[in-house]
């Protein structure tokens, strides 16, 4: 008896070990890629590359809601129901300077249902007055005054994108460079 249950805890162990190695998948069982594949590589799109005077080498991704937390200063609340891995990464095309940021939620409706309450409910969301932009399943951006923010979804992933300029080109910039991201998914 001690045998069988200590193999049926192996073999338990070996599961859940394979699925945390296992990229998301959609409902259908379509495969998503994981997270970190959505960050372009330098010169991917356009001439934009990886600013490591702004953010650390490489993409940053929390796999939890408090290394989540930790890194966007606390401003996770509205992402936390349902919140399976965060990353960001910072690029320049030597003039602009913009951030991408990805949220994988746990499927498609919770992100969906993420995405239109945070104008709603997020103080950080609601405190910008938001246009309607084509990216992804949903798309808006804003003018904050100092840059343009973008915020989007597409399935199980929400994407933003905040650009150092709030002039026409710096929006046509990021709107470009999210588009590209959201072809990945």
């Amino acid at each position: 008896m001690k045998l069988i249950a200590r193999v049926a805890t192996a073999l338990a162990a070996v599961a859940a070990l394979a699925l945390l190695g296992c990229p998301p998948t959609e409902e259908n069982g379509d495969e998503l890629p994981d997270i970190e594949e959505l960050f372009p590589a330098d010169n991917e799109v356009g001439s934009w590359v990886e600013d490591t005077s702004t953010g650390a080498a490489g993409v940053e991704v929390a796999r939890s809601n408090t290394e989540t937390w930790e890194m966007v200063d606390g401003d996770a609340d509205s992402f936390e129901d349902g919140l399976v891995a965060f990353a960001r990464e910072y690029y320049t095309d030597g003039s602009m300077q913009l951030q991408l940021r990805v949220w994988e939620m746990k499927d498609a409706d919770t992100c969906s249902s993420i995405y239109s309450s945070l104008v709603s409910d997020d103080p950080l969301y609601s405190a910008n007055t938001w246009e309607d932009v084509s990216l992804g399943e949903a798309g808006r951006v804003a003018d904050t005054g100092t840059h343009w923010w973008f915020n989007s979804r597409s399935k199980i992933f929400q994407v933003e994108a905040w650009i150092d300029s709030n002039d026409d080109p710096g929006k046509s910039a990021a709107q470009s460079f999210l588009e590209a991201v959201l072809e990945k998914i």
